[in-house]
């Protein structure tokens, strides 16, 4: 159950299971997943992100706490922030990670690793539980495609991934990897 990405995350809450099994019901949702924003400095072709450069398109920091708090009172366990857009792109995602963890909510982040201003690794690696960076790719090339930019920000987004690997503390830090006839003979 170590692993954060195991479907079987429920049994690390064996409260939650017990009251359900005693009552039939649940106060909460275990995990919320949350996206701060819906801006993103990728260009992806799948993605259905037209409202990316919306100047409005992201949470306010005290609608966010508001939101979260009331999660938190409810029993939520756990926030992962991802989604709409990249969370890093949020001018107050780390204030907004640390305010979760502030909760007691256990804190995940999904990104694109474009994103990692001066200061911020230590201060994402410290409060999330676990980090995922969506590098898809094995090549500045194949990167481009997928990400739909240019290839020089493969080397942008492995030094990103440098710096949160280089941060000592007990985060995870993984690598998601894109499959498919673009990159299966990349993934080696």
């Amino acid at each position: 159950l170590g692993d954060p990405f195991t479907g079987l995350k429920l049994l690390r809450f064996p409260e939650v299971i017990t009251e359900w099994m005693r009552t039939g019901a649940t106060t909460g949702p275990i995990v919320v997943d949350f996206d701060l924003t819906n801006r993103c400095p990728h260009n992806c072709p799948r993605c259905p992100g037209e409202w990316r450069s919306d100047p409005d398109a992201q949470w306010k920091f005290e609608d966010f706490g508001r939101v979260i708090g009331e999660f938190a009172h409810l029993g939520t366990k756990a926030v992962s922030f991802g989604g709409g857009g990249a969370p890093l792109a949020h001018p107050r995602c780390i204030e907004m990670f640390e305010y979760a963890r502030h909760l007691k909510l256990s804190v995940g982040v999904i990104t694109n690793g474009a994103i990692l201003k001066p200061g911020w690794a230590e201060r994402l690696m410290k409060v999330a539980d676990w980090v995922r960076v969506s590098l898809d790719a094995a090549t500045p090339e194949t990167f481009a495609k997928i990400h739909g930019v240019p290839e020089n920000h493969f080397g942008t987004v492995l030094d990103n991934i440098k710096a949160l690997a280089g941060v000592k503390d007990e985060s995870t830090l993984g690598v998601g990897f894109l499959t498919g006839p673009t990159t299966k003979q990349e993934i080696v």
